[in-house]
């Protein structure tokens, strides 16, 4: 996949994901996710993926520009990410259309990690 692809693609995921979470604080989903929202646990998964999603995007269109080793610049970028996604779920505390919730986090938690393991492995098959 090439650079400019990868960016692209991580830009407009984190977009989308920008205007969920500002829709969502403005409580204007309404009935966006009714239908799935009646499969049990949806919202754990949904988190788990999208945050995997996310960091699979990030780790593969930052961390090679970042200088260092790859295994480096990742950590940097999970980093970055996981202080994030934990600032967005405690804000939520604060907010009257959210409801703030640690599973949330760590689900999405164990998507940004399982993905981080993802990502490394798509970069390893790229430089051999």
């Amino acid at each position: 996949m090439k650079t400019m692809t990868r960016d692209a693609l991580f830009i407009a995921f984190f977009l989308f994901i920008i205007g969920v979470i500002t829709a969502a604080n403005r409580g204007a989903l309404g009935n966006t996710f009714a239908l799935v929202n009646r499969i049990p646990y949806f919202d754990k998964v949904g988190h788990f993926v999208l945050m995997g999603i996310l960091a699979f995007l990030a780790i593969i269109a930052l961390a090679p520009k970042i200088p260092g080793s790859t295994k480096s610049a990742t950590m940097k970028v999970v980093t970055v990410l996981i202080s994030l996604i934990a600032l967005e779920e405690a804000s939520q505390y604060f907010i009257p259309s959210r409801t703030f919730s640690p599973m949330d986090f760590f689900c999405g938690l164990t998507g940004v990690l399982f993905a981080t393991w993802a990502a490394l492995l798509f970069i390893k098959s790229k430089e051999s």
